[in-house]
């Protein structure tokens, strides 16, 4: 006998395709009736269970935000820690209090480092212009 498994069926379903694709539903190509498909007793699979992690960084009723552009690419890096992307950075959620903002021209190599309070709620926005080899733009 052929079993057909069709996707997204189970044994049950799989049974009744065999009964309907016999020509008669509950036997088999040789006449014969088809056994009931078998049970398989269900298993419990044991579930660990972790608490939730504390959200890292600023917090919403503490937060503040720095918008960040240039004439050049740049990289930014708050607090030593550089963020994903370069310049435009928009609303980039930073914690309430100073902050040492570096930006790095990603043409020239050129830094510019400087210390930034933030009230909570603040938003701030800072255009840095980098030299660029060969003029500038």
């Amino acid at each position: 006998m052929v079993t057909f498994f069709v996707a997204g069926l189970g044994l049950a379903s799989a049974w009744l395709w065999r009964s309907l694709m016999s020509g008669v539903a509950g036997a088999g190509a040789d006449g014969a009736p088809l056994a009931a498909p078998p049970k398989s007793p269900a298993k419990e699979v044991p579930v660990k269970l972790q608490p939730t992690p504390k959200p890292t960084g600023a917090l919403r009723g503490d937060e503040a935000f720095l918008t960040l552009t240039s004439n050049a690419p740049a990289h930014l890096y708050v607090d030593g820690v550089r963020q994903p992307g370069r310049t435009p950075f928009e609303r980039v959620a930073v914690s309430a209090g100073t902050h040492k903002i570096v930006v790095e021209s990603v043409v020239t190599g050129e830094r510019r480092e400087f210390s930034v309070p933030f009230r909570s709620g603040e938003a701030r926005k800072y255009d840095e212009h980098f030299a660029y080899p060969g003029g500038a733009r």
